[in-house]
């Protein structure tokens, strides 16, 4: 069974679809895979794949009109639902490695609840050897 992730995009404004067609390209370029953004809000588009990027790879150097990608992990209105989500994920291939949480806030969601340091603080919780990277997290 293949692995489909999720992920998140805010892309500069000024010129959308421009935009859009650097990272469709750029992606292709680089995972040889066709994807499609779709947008959820003025700058924000959503997308699968079957390849996950680590926050290292050399497309995301090359990237001009994109101001942040994200892997969508899971979508949770409590903590509670976080714990459960995360605790049902097989997290032994990321022990050891350096992470890090960053919350953004879009229109929709700018009085977010949740601060990175609370989010973290769960993931932190279900390692047996946590380790945090503000610069250069591996995953």
């Amino acid at each position: 069974m293949t692995t489909i992730y999720n992920y998140s995009l805010i892309l500069k404004g000024m010129n959308k679809e421009f935009a859009k067609i650097e990272f469709q390209e750029l992606w292709s370029l680089y995972f040889n895979e066709k994807i499609k953004l779709k947008q959820t809000e003025n700058t924000l588009f959503q997308f699968s794949s079957k390849f996950l990027i680590k926050s290292t790879h050399k497309l995301l150097e090359r990237l001009t009109f994109t101001n942040f990608i994200s892997l969508n992990i899971y979508k949770f209105k409590t903590i509670e639902e976080l714990k459960q989500n995360i605790s049902s994920l097989d997290l032994n291939k990321y022990d050891g490695k350096y992470f890090r949480v960053r919350v953004k806030k879009s229109k929709r969601t700018h009085k977010a609840k949740f601060t990175e340091k609370l989010l973290a603080g769960v993931i932190w919780d279900n390692f047996k050897k946590p380790k945090v990277s503000i610069d250069k997290p591996d995953v």
